[in-house]
């Protein structure tokens, strides 16, 4: 996506200066791989008028969506990351915002489980569209993001979902679900 797109973007919607970089990234992974969807979730904050954040989130949440908010979250302490893997988090919470959109317009029938498979399979195209080769694995955070990628390549979407079931972390948000 050419640099005036992307001004054109962050004056539409409202973003948080810190997330400006992570979102160009983003608009420009893959260019020329559909398969990438980068520049896709880089639109989504100025489709769905989101407005884009920085502030401190418990530990271990990288980033939330809030629908009613019309907000996507980014944790303060993830911006000590790489901005590829602030863009690759950006994605997973696009995605989420871009399904819950299409859930409440009746478009698609998604439980919250799907949602947030849907997610971690956002993290792991984009991730793999930065790092087609090896992924980086320094940081707690590179680490989980290889182990998303890792999941998403033995088995898809599926994969993901089973992984998810079997960790049981999202037994009890999803418990109480509404989209």
């Amino acid at each position: 996506m050419p640099t005036a797109v992307l001004a054109v973007l962050l004056l539409a919607a409202t973003i948080d200066p810190r997330l400006a970089e992570p979102l160009r990234l983003l608009a420009e992974v893959g260019a020329r791989d559909a398969r990438t969807l980068g520049a896709f979730y880089a639109r989504v904050p100025d489709a769905l008028s989101l407005r884009l954040t920085v502030r401190a989130l418990p530990d271990g949440i990288d980033a939330r969506y809030d629908r009613g908010r019309r907000a996507v979250t980014v944790a303060e302490s993830l911006l000590v990351e790489d901005p590829q893997i602030v863009a690759v988090v950006l994605a997973h919470e696009l995605r989420h915002a871009a399904d819950l959109e299409w859930v409440a317009q009746g478009a698609v029938t998604l439980d919250c489980l799907e949602v947030e498979a849907r997610g971690f399979e956002a993290e792991a195209i984009v991730a793999r569209a930065f790092w087609p080769d090896v992924l980086p694995d320094t940081t707690d955070r590179e680490h989980d993001m290889a182990t998303i990628v890792a999941a998403y390549e033995r088995g898809g979407i599926d994969g993901l979902r089973a992984e998810l079931v079997s960790e049981g972390i999202y037994e009890e948000p999803c418990a109480g679900w509404r989209a």
